[in-house]
């Protein structure tokens, strides 16, 4: 088993909250190199600016990395497949989920990242693929009701950017989903750290399970 961050999103100027910085400050101690990996294979622009606005949140608590790589359509597969092997953390980005995962599956990194034991986080988009089950209720304005077979590095599904004082479709389709299977519903700011199968919950987060929501 390995060290699992799943976050909804933080603060863009002010990055990691106090808990989850303590916690990557004890788990990246010795870590050097750190490997993000697009939602857009092909929006580079967007990539490198995210990119850059985590490696700062890394950096406003004294986490610096030697190397940075980004795995989008600027590499090969076989160079892809390579980066993830040598790498100290994968970071899974945000944006388009299901472009993500595709993106993930099409270039065989699923296996390589579920073998990893390398420390791995994921944002957004990132977070909902890296669980067992992955759900994807709102993707850019769509609404929809799907769920599908994530990575798998947890046992648990997560909803990110959740505001429970709002009502709004997608919360409909997670009260559906929550028949079948637990979610955990995030809103910004918090955080789920699985380390060696123990779960570990940070800020404001709910456990939604048919039909009824309770605060963790």
């Amino acid at each position: 088993m390995g060290i699992y961050y799943f976050f909804s999103d933080f603060d863009s100027k002010k990055g990691f909250s106090k808990e989850v910085a303590l916690n990557l400050k004890k788990d990246l101690i010795k870590s050097e190199n750190i490997t993000f990996i697009a939602s857009d294979p092909d929006g580079y622009g967007s990539t490198d600016k995210y990119s850059g606005i985590y490696i700062k949140w890394f950096s406003y608590i004294d986490i610096n990395f030697k190397k940075v790589n980004i795995i989008d359509n600027r590499m090969t597969k076989t160079e892809m497949q390579q980066c993830l092997k040598n790498t100290d953390v994968i970071f899974i980005m945000g944006g388009k989920t299901r472009n993500e995962y595709n993106f993930i599956k099409n270039n065989k990194l699923d296996d390589i990242i579920k073998k990893s034991r390398s420390c791995i986080i994921g944002i957004s988009a990132g977070a909902i693929n890296m669980a067992e089950n992955s759900l994807s209720s709102e993707d850019y304005g769509i609404y929809e009701n799907i769920t599908y077979k994530g990575i798998g590095l947890a046992d648990i599904s997560v909803e990110p950017h959740f505001d429970i004082k709002k009502i709004n479709p997608a919360n409909k389709k997670i009260m559906e989903i929550s028949q079948h299977q637990k979610i955990y519903a995030m809103c910004d700011n918090s955080a789920i750290i699985s380390r060696d199968s123990e779960k570990y919950f940070y800020g404001e987060i709910y456990l939604i399970y048919k039909n009824e929501i309770v605060k963790i």
